[in-house]
């Protein structure tokens, strides 16, 4: 995971990046539309790679509620 260009190498890293990553997708969720529903919050904790969470970002600042879920679901697997 790269994040200012230093590149994490642990798992400890990229987890805690990813973490990362997923709060800042609720956040914007939240501001948005408000409580990010559960079975988002769910299928979104099962998404771990850095590129469909970055994408995720994209998709939570300009899609619609239905958009983000169809989009968290497909990233979820």
């Amino acid at each position: 995971m790269l994040i200012h260009g230093y590149e994490f190498q642990s798992d400890f890293a990229k987890k805690y990046a990813a973490d990362g990553l997923r709060q800042g997708i609720q956040i914007v969720y939240e501001t948005r539309f408000g409580a990010v529903p559960p079975v988002l919050q769910e299928a979104l904790a099962r998404v771990d790679e850095e590129g469909e969470l970055r994408r995720l970002v994209a998709v939570v600042g300009a899609g619609s509620p239905e958009e983000i879920a169809a989009a968290v679901r497909a990233a979820a697997g």
